[in-house]
Parts: C-alpha cells; structure tokens; sequence
C-alpha cells in the first residue's frame, strides 16, 4: 500500500516557505532577517577549512581575490570587519493599506553593513557603484542608471536598498533586529510567519487542503480498502501539514562553524503561536522519556532512538486505517483457498497483531531505537519499540512456533528455540537459518554472520525487540540494559549518530564493486580525522518548539576539503585555477 504522507508534509513546508517570501505581513515586526557573521569571521571560518583540508593559503588567496574585484586591491577602507551584516525584509505598509497585493511591488527592505568611514568604503568600490549622488534626506544613490541602489548612513551602519522609501523610517539601531541571530550563527534567515494576516494564511491553509484532498482521490483500479487505508492515514499527515501552516510562529535556518570543538552545523528550529495545539504538541516533546536509549551506543555504526507523543489530532483516523488494513489482509489470506484449519489459524494471527497495532496508535505515544553495526567481519542489525500490549505478540510467536513443528518438525526442532532466553522482563526466541548454497556471494555472506543468520525476537510486556546477525541475542541483551540505568529524565525526541568512517569502510570492504573504489577513496580521508568522523542529528524541544540540528565532526569537513583540494589539483591548467593560484600571497 502506498501512501502519500511525504508529499503532504513537503506541500505543507513548502507552502509556508512562500508564503513567508509572498505574502503582505502585519505592521510592527519584520517578516524576514537575514544574519551574516561579519567579514573577519567569514576570512576565519575560510581559514579553519583551508588548514584542516591541507590548504593553509586558501583564506589569504581569497581575500585577495576579494580585494581585487570589489575594492580595487584595497584593504575595503572604511568597513567594520569585526561586526556583523545583516538584511530585513518588509512590507510597505502604506501599499498595504491601499490594497497592494502584488509581492513585488508590496514587498520592501534593506541591508545593513557595519562602517566606520562610509565615504571611504564609498570610494573604494566606486569602479562597481560609480559616484554616489546626495538625493536629499541623507540618502545617495549608487549603481547603474538603469538599476540604482540607494545608501543612507544611521549611526555606525550603512543601510542599502533597492528604493529609497525603504530608507524613510529606519529604526534608530538597525542591527538590533540581527543581533541575537549574529551572536548564534555564521549565516542564519529568520522568517516570522505571524507577521502574516490571518486572512492569507487561511488562504494557504485553505490551498494545501484542497491539493492533498485531490491527491488522496482513489486511483483506478485501487481495491476499496486499499483507498480507504491510503486515504485514512493521509488525512492524519494531511492534518498535520495544516496545523503548522496555521499555527507556526517563525522558523530560523542557521550555520555554524564550531573552530574550537572542530564541528560544523546546521540548525532549523520551528516555535508555534501560544496557546495553540502545536505549541501544546513542541511542549509535550519536551517532556518525552524513553525505554530504549540503550540502543544509543558508541561502538554502532548507526543507532538512533525516537520518543515523544502524536500531534493532537484525532487518532481515530488512523485506527480505521489499520481496520481497513486488517480487511484488506484478512480478504486476502482467506483468498488462498487454504484448507480451514490453517485459514482460521490465519485468520486469529492477523487480526491478534493488528489489535496490538490499534491499541499501541490508541496511546498516542511513540518510542522506539535501534542500531547496525557493520564491520567486514560482522553485520548486527537490532531494533526495538514500544507496543500497548506485548502478550498478544508473544502468544502470536508460540503459536506460529507451533504451527511450523507440525508442519515442519525436523526444520522447528533444528532451528527454533522458544524462550531460549531472558532479560529482565523481556524473553528471547530464536530462529537459525542456514545460508544457501546458491546464496549470491555467498562466502561474504558467511563472513559476515556465519554459516546461519541468527535472528532473535524479545517481546516484554510493553516491548518488541527484533535482531539479526553476529551476536543478536547479544547485542539486545546491551541494549536492554543500558537502557534500563538511562530510563529516568527526560530526553531530546529525536537523536541519531552515523559513524561515517565505518559505513564507507564497510562499503570499502563488502559493496558491490562499482561502489567499493569510491567507498575506498572516502575511507582514507576519513582514517585522518582520528575518529572524528561522525555525524549527529538530534531533535530538542525549546519554548513552544523544536530544534533540529545535523552536527558534522572535524574528520569530515577535513575529508571534504581534501577531496575538494584534490580535484582542484586535477584542474590546475584551467586558466581561473592558475589565478587563483597565483592570487594567493
């Protein structure tokens, strides 16, 4: 069954986004801020990366290359590099009011530089502005005839902008608006969506509706209760994508160059009007705790954990989807003419678990983890989660186990063993399945988990634990018990840490042979970085909202210019290589 949630939720963003760029917002507050760290900070951040990536002249030589196109080889006398830059998105509201409605014509604003001679910043560009021309009230135009551009000096800040009513009403600081995003990032955009009017943001409310409900049409030839499925659980996301068009307050992208702990990010946090069922949902995930942070652990190449709750939305969309699924399997297990001992058996298994399913959705709650370790010796995959009911799932097990002894006894004697053991309040079963001997390379195979896959399932009372590979029973026994010393406190809702040195060393070793020189290629850069080589996403709940945030290690970025610097080298006859070559002092 398919379902369109992705798009749903794309359409949703997507619609905020131009909105945010489009659309007339109220008086009182910008409806967009860009930040920008300033001059000396950027000729910093170039200077990290160059030395990190093998490239100690890469600041220097860019700075060069900057003085010469735009300040005709001069140190731009008369800028401030110490501060930060900036830029602020308006709506005229004088068109405003007149019923204006046409973005570019409504829409307004202005950079801000920071200076300490504006004359000689003025002069030094004048090969790309030509001569300023005084235009009265403080303001002189710039620029080609064609397209001018205006500049209007307000303390220690040069204002720019396209027209000059944008310079009219400057505020007395025109960095404040800047100022808590230039102290947190080296580039950030800030866009306050409840500067928009009520009325234009129903609008996009009112178009992202219309646009899913058509894409939740049945298709033709859709089995009825495949639509009715499809349809239930994209209604749920659907919801979603509504509730934040209309509840968000703003949402900030931000980057970050960490030169001290040698880590790069990239931050978007989202924070919702109060009082509204999104701001309720951000709060709820700030209170979210979880059963299975164990499967957090340092030596995984991937492992992740989730937990919080389900936005408030009626839940009982997608309970109807499970009963629409349960008809759907139940029409088709029974259309398999099976002989009606087995049919019934069938028939009790199905719908055993998908009461589980019902019942866990009911809780509105999520929580789960999971982790792989891959090495060329050794692939462990496990995961775990929450579930309402854990009997069910159990007696499903043993009743499964049962049937395939009939069956199959010498296969079930062989190879499955019933409460083969226990941690804690959860109880192993496990299954041993032999490789083939026309398994498709097979040797590796073997390599990597033995003559038999082992795969074992863990069911608690409130759990479900699933693993296969070298050590599954292992492996889940760690997690669970990490996971029951970290149980207390609360927890980000969202985190999740890659070991990229060790996933290209896996493909390096085991990828199809296409992927393994590439693989190869990256994992030597990467050995350089000295374990630093990780990437992190963690979600965390701020006052009425969510941040996310992709964390990248120093390994990384070191890999990353290195390869960059490499192909450069491959270039250097190219005459812009020779240039900046030779611009480099």
């Amino acid at each position: 069954m398919k379902v369109r949630r992705a798009s749903i939720l794309i359409l949703g963003i997507a619609s905020l986004i131009s909105l945010a760029i489009s659309a007339p917002a109220q008086a009182g507050r910008p409806l967009a801020v860009v930040a920008f760290s300033g001059y000396s900070e950027w000729r910093a951040d170039v200077g990290y990366i160059g030395r990190i990536s093998g490239q100690p002249d890469l600041a220097a030589g860019l700075d060069f290359l900057a003085r010469m196109v735009f300040a005709q080889g001069q140190d731009f006398p008369g800028l401030d590099k110490q501060r930060p830059w900036g830029a602020v998105i308006q709506v005229d509201e004088e068109k405003l009011a007149r019923g204006v409605n046409v973005p570019e014509h409504l829409l307004t604003g202005y950079a801000i530089v920071p200076v300490t001679d504006l004359d000689g910043l003025l002069e030094a560009l004048q090969h790309l502005i030509g001569q300023p021309e005084d235009v009265g009230d403080g303001v002189l135009r710039i620029g080609r005839p064609e397209r001018p551009g205006y500049v209007k000096q307000v303390g220690s800040w040069a204002c720019v902008a396209p027209k000059p009513e944008a310079l009219a009403s400057l505020p007395a600081d025109p960095a404040r608006a800047i100022q808590g995003l230039a102290d947190q990032y080296d580039l950030a955009v800030q866009v306050n969506l409840a500067a928009v009017p009520e009325a234009v943001r129903q609008k996009v409310v009112e178009g992202i509706r219309a646009q899913g409900e058509a894409d939740l049409q049945r298709r033709p030839g859709e089995p009825e209760e495949e639509y009715l499925a499809r349809r239930l659980v994209g209604q749920y996301f659907l919801g979603i994508a509504t509730g934040l068009a209309k509840d968000v307050e703003q949402f900030t992208v931000g980057w970050s160059l960490d030169h001290e702990a040698g880590t790069a990010s990239i931050e978007l946090a989202v924070t919702a009007m109060p009082d509204t069922p999104t701001a309720r949902h951000f709060a709820a995930l700030g209170r979210s705790t979880t059963a299975f942070g164990g499967f957090l652990q340092p030596q995984a190449t991937v492992c992740w954990n989730v937990a919080g709750t389900l936005p408030e939305i009626d839940s009982t969309n997608l309970a109807d989807a499970v009963d629409a699924i349960r008809s759907r399997a139940l029409e088709d297990f029974e259309g398999q003419g099976r002989p009606a001992a087995e049919a019934e058996l069938g028939r009790k298994l199905i719908n055993r678990l998908l009461d589980v399913v019902q019942k866990t959705i009911q809780t509105s709650r999520f929580d789960g983890g999971g982790l792989m370790v891959l090495k060329p010796d050794a692939l462990t995959v496990a995961v775990g989660g929450m579930v309402a009911d854990g009997g069910p799932v159990d007696q499903t097990i043993r009743t499964l186990a049962e049937a395939l002894g009939r069956e199959n006894p010498a296969f079930a004697d062989r190879a499955i063993r019933m409460d083969a053991g226990r941690e804690g309040d959860v109880t192993f079963h496990t299954v041993s399945l032999p490789i083939p001997p026309d398994a498709r390379r097979r040797d590796e195979l073997v390599e990597l988990v033995g003559d038999e896959l082992q795969v074992v399932v863990g069911v608690g009372p409130k759990s479900v634990y699933l693993a296969a590979g070298r050590d599954p029973m292992e492996t889940l026994r760690r997690a669970i018990q990490q996971s029951a010393s970290q149980r207390s406190g609360m927890v980000p809702p969202v985190r999740m840490t890659v070991d990229v040195g060790a996933l290209t060393r896996f493909v390096a070793d085991v990828g199809e042979p296409p992927q393994r020189e590439r693989a190869a290629a990256v994992a030597e850069l990467l050995e350089q970085g000295e374990g630093q080589d990780h990437l992190r996403v963690v979600a965390s709940a701020i006052d009425r909202g969510v941040r996310f945030r992709l964390e990248v290690e120093k390994g990384i970025l070191e890999a990353v210019g290195k390869a960059a610097h490499q192909r450069r080298q491959a270039r250097r006859g190219r005459p812009v290589e020779a240039y900046l070559e030779s611009a480099a002092p």
